[in-house]
């Protein structure tokens, strides 16, 4: 019953909240990578256990579990609360709990259908589409007369399946099937772990546009009645920051020397994110001079 379903999720919330609490205490002390494998490892773990039985629950349920990924994603980036759930996830290279769940179910349906399954699973697969109307890869649908079985296992994933690519369906292994579901997924590079924790954070907070700079409180955080910078200038946000302020020009100038001195072209999109076009040991450079700046300028202090 939708009953049982509300408390076993919140069962599931109860605890991965006391394991990001534990995780939470350690925000300020490890790296992101070092906090990001604690979660995966002990708070995703138990969002995610069992998932493909119980995705059929209500979006409250749904809504309640992605609550605690968003908080173990400001726990992870340093970003505060009110940062859009998109900014974070992009930063750290995460998707929605809901869109991981989904893969999990075709890659279930994945070894049903290649034998990789116990035979009790397999049989309650669909009969195949007639070859000659469609693409032999595709199962037909299944009859549902309520909204639970509609939005159960079998009917919901034969749904997602016959969604699919040919190519992706074909795949011959679990793993390449895998590596096709996530070929558009994009991590963040790794230069974005670098420095230390508190300059590495503030950084982040330029990025994902929840930084102290009123430009970002009064545009995205809504906490402040104005944009503008101490300086005068109309908005205060990462351009007239790392680029233009006058009150930071001497630290700025140190900066963008240091960053020629190492051929680190000073683009704000470089000085932000960093560029593919240099080796990951040159933008940990560059990205540890630009919070050497951000530390000297006191901005944030």
């Amino acid at each position: 019953s939708s009953l049982s379903w509300n408390e076993h999720i919140e069962s599931i919330v109860a605890k991965a909240n006391q394991s990001l609490n534990i995780i939470s205490a350690l925000r300020h002390k490890l790296d992101r990578t070092s906090l990001e494998t604690l979660y995966n490892a002990y708070t995703r773990s138990k969002l995610e256990y069992a998932s493909v039985i119980w995705d059929n629950c209500s979006n409250q349920c749904k809504d309640l579990l992605e609550s605690v990924q968003y908080r173990a994603a400001r726990i992870v980036s340093g970003a505060i609360n009110r940062t859009s759930h998109s900014l974070i996830y992009k930063e750290l290279g995460w998707e929605p709990l809901s869109e991981r769940r989904k893969k999990d179910r075709l890659k279930l349906y994945f070894k049903m259908t290649n034998g990789m399954a116990p035979s009790y699973l397999e049989d309650l697969l669909p009969t195949r589409v007639d070859r000659a109307l469609r693409n032999e890869g595709d199962f037909n649908r299944v009859t549902a007369k309520t909204s639970a079985h509609y939005n159960s296992f079998i009917p919901r994933t034969t749904r997602d399946w016959n969604e699919l690519d040919d190519e992706t369906k074909s795949q011959g292994t679990l793993k390449a099937f895998s590596n096709r579901l996530n070929k558009d997924h994009v991590s963040p590079p790794k230069w974005f772990n670098s420095g230390c924790r508190k300059y590495n954070i503030l950084h982040a907070r330029l990025r994902m546009l929840c930084s102290p700079l009123n430009d970002h409180l009064y545009s995205h955080i809504h906490v402040v009645d104005s944009p503008a910078c101490p300086c005068g200038h109309e908005r205060e946000n990462n351009k007239h920051y790392l680029m233009d302020c006058p009150l930071y020009d001497a630290a700025r100038q140190t900066l963008f020397n240091s960053l020629q001195q190492i051929g680190f072209e000073c683009t704000l999109a470089n000085m932000l994110y960093g560029s593919a076009a240099y080796s990951v040991n040159k933008n940990t450079q560059a990205f540890n001079l630009i919070q050497d700046f951000i530390e000297n300028s006191e901005r944030f202090e």
